[in-house]
């Protein structure tokens, strides 16, 4: 049976698909914007991409929200040390907003 015109384009179409959400997810996971991340993800997981190809992205978007959970414990106990003025718990303070790499 001849195949039809439109099923040749159409595989290609898909594997086109695919490797723009496989690069997409690449740049995703490059930056730190955990929105895009998770978006990408979805995305992704909507394409039917294969687990593998996704569960970098994952890793990283739960890195990331750790860290940020991270930041904002130490950004408060940085605020409470400044304004109860006590030098220790300051110190403790800064090197905990070092380490999650605060500005």
């Amino acid at each position: 049976a001849p195949s039809s015109p439109s099923s040749p384009s159409a595989l290609p179409a898909a594997d086109s698909e695919g490797e723009l959400m496989k690069n997409r997810l690449t740049t995703a996971r490059q930056g730190t914007d955990v929105n895009e991340l998770r978006e990408a993800i979805e995305e992704a997981e909507g394409l039917g991409l294969p687990e593998e190809e996704i569960q970098p992205a994952r890793k990283l978007l739960a890195e990331l929200e750790a860290k940020a959970v991270h930041g904002k414990e130490a950004q408060k106990k940085l605020a409470a040390a400044v304004e109860r003025r006590e030098l220790e718990e300051l110190r403790v303070a800064i090197k905990d907003a070092e380490a999650a790499q605060l500005p």
